[in-house]
Parts: structure tokens; sequence; C-alpha cells
């Protein structure tokens, strides 16, 4: 089941959907991982390279290269981190991972 616990200084956007959708897949519990994953579409507050980040860690780099290449279109701000992202530094051997470099001009 997934519990949202929120501060009074934190928002639900904050991040802590993907989050959770991280730390309940390391934990080995997918399907509450799905479900934060699904509240994070429904929230609207995320950007493709949240939905990317999520999906590398979770091992799904074709479902991640899908949203980098979503943030590249819409002009993510965030993939201005996207070099040496530790979410994404395991797949820097994977060559659409090195293309995609390529193409926002950034070394491999």
């Amino acid at each position: 089941m997934v519990k949202l616990v929120q501060s009074s200084s934190e928002r639900v956007d904050d991040g802590q959907l993907s989050g959770l959708a991280m730390v309940y897949y390391a934990m080995g519990r997918k399907a509450d991982s799905d479900k934060a994953l699904a509240a994070m579409e429904q929230s609207k507050a995320y950007l493709p390279s949240d939905f990317a980040r999520v999906h590398a860690f979770r091992g799904d780099l074709t479902r991640a290269m899908d949203y980098l290449k979503q943030a590249r279109g819409t002009h993510d701000i965030d993939l201005f981190y996207i070099k040496g992202d530790p979410l994404l530094r395991t797949h820097e051997s994977d060559r659409r991972y090195k293309a995609f470099l390529r193409k926002m001009n950034l070394p491999e």
C-alpha cells in the first residue's frame, strides 16, 4: 500500500513519489513501486526526466530512454543535470545512452 506522508513544508510533488517508487522497488515491492509511478503520472507535477530516473533505477533502460527523449523534446530543465546523474550512471556504457548524450552535445 502506498502511503504518503507530508510534513508542513513538503508537498507530494517535491519528489516523494519518485523516491517511494525507487525505495519500494529496492525493497522488492514492485506492485507498490508501480502504484507510486501511477501516482506520479496522475500528479502532473513530475518532469519526464523524473520518470527516466525512476525507470533507470528499476533497470528498465528502454523506458528510461523513452522518457529522456521526451524530456529532450519538451526542453526539460533537469536535463542540465543528466550527465553524471547517479541514477543513470550505471547505464553510461549502453550505446543508446551514449547516443543520447551525443545528441545533447555532452561528452561521453
